[in-house]
């Protein structure tokens, strides 16, 4: 607040930045410095990683962060699916993946930055959005379409998942790892 304290008005529940009343603020706008200045150090290092990389911070990233515990476990399992390097799926497939089933779960925010995420590691302007729209009339190979097969069904009609639905996905090299 300001130091008079006779202005009213609130601190930003995001950037905790005062926000005189009356006043239009989006927070989403202000400087990464201004988003992370308050959080302990890992998070705003590994925020500040991830907007190095990809270009932009995933909101969920800042919105979670004013629970440090949680947004640690939550990045957590994000490694654990998304980053490791074992398995035979790459960094893109398994973005792809995400924004295939999310466009089925009509997740426009996961669309969108998992989208973003995915045109980097693919170098493919249009994967995202063919994805997202119709993954079986995407520029893919076929191994990765019995992996949107699978993904799908899985998301979609889970139960009716079978053994044949395992069998073509160990037909183009996956196995019960991925």
């Amino acid at each position: 607040p300001p130091s008079d304290m006779a202005t009213a008005g609130h601190t930003c529940y995001h950037c905790k930045q005062w926000v005189n009343e009356g006043e239009a603020h989006d927070c989403w706008t202000t400087t990464e410095a201004a988003l992370t200045r308050d959080l302990p150090e890992d998070l705003r290092t590994r925020i500040l990683e991830v907007q190095q990389k990809a270009g932009f911070v995933p909101n969920v990233f800042l919105a979670l962060a004013h629970r440090p515990a949680e947004w640690r476990a939550f990045m957590a399992y994000h490694d654990a699916l998304l980053l490791k390097d074992s398995g035979n799926l790459s960094k893109g497939e398994r973005e792809m993946i995400v924004v295939a089933t999310s466009a089925a779960n009509q997740c426009l925010y996961c669309v969108v930055a998992h989208g973003a995420i995915l045109r980097v590691y693919e170098k493919k302007p249009l994967i995202a959005d063919q994805l997202a729209t119709n993954y079986r009339k995407a520029d893919i190979t076929p191994r990765q379409r019995a992996m949107l097969d699978f993904a799908m069904k899985v998301c979609t009609d889970s139960a009716a998942v079978e053994e044949a639905d395992f069998a073509a996905l160990r037909a183009h090299g996956f196995d019960d790892e991925d």
